[in-house]
């Protein structure tokens, strides 16, 4: 049945019997805009080097988390690290006819050198990037001090 939402944030309620008992949840309902393929090339380059970014999924994992991206504003090199090693890798970003491209080159590192390649950019806003390669899927959201 379609249902449409007229505030935000909505409360639904749903009702669930089990035999000849009922219960009754609330369930609240918050709208997002998804819009977020429309991000432009200078977009992305201006979101990646303002804030330090982490990897919150990669394939549905966030076993790379604890690396953080430093995008730097040349458009070059970004600094990837964590407690126990530094990289010094390379980042660029480009226009194809599907979208925007990021591409990681140099990354080198245990289980890191999984972002090595391009990436196209799928879904982004200056607080998160969702990027797709192929089957591979990776977010990145970033975090400022």
């Amino acid at each position: 049945q379609q249902y449409t939402n007229y505030t935000n944030p909505q409360t639904l309620y749903a009702r669930v019997e089990i035999d000849t008992q009922y219960e009754v949840f609330p369930i609240q309902i918050i709208l997002q805009n998804c819009d977020g393929t429309s991000c432009s090339e200078a977009d992305i380059d201006t979101f990646l080097v303002e804030c330090i970014w982490n990897v919150v999924n990669y394939n549905g994992s966030d076993n790379l988390m604890d690396y953080n991206f430093d995008f730097n504003a040349d458009g070059q090199t970004v600094t990837i690290y964590n407690t126990e090693i530094t990289i010094a890798a390379f980042w660029s970003t480009s226009q194809s006819a599907d979208g925007v491209i990021l591409e990681f080159t140099n990354v080198t590192g245990p289980n890191i050198q999984a972002v090595t390649g391009s990436w196209l950019v799928v879904e982004c806003n200056d607080a998160r990037i969702e990027l797709n390669r192929g089957d591979d899927i990776m977010v990145l959201e970033r975090t400022c001090n």
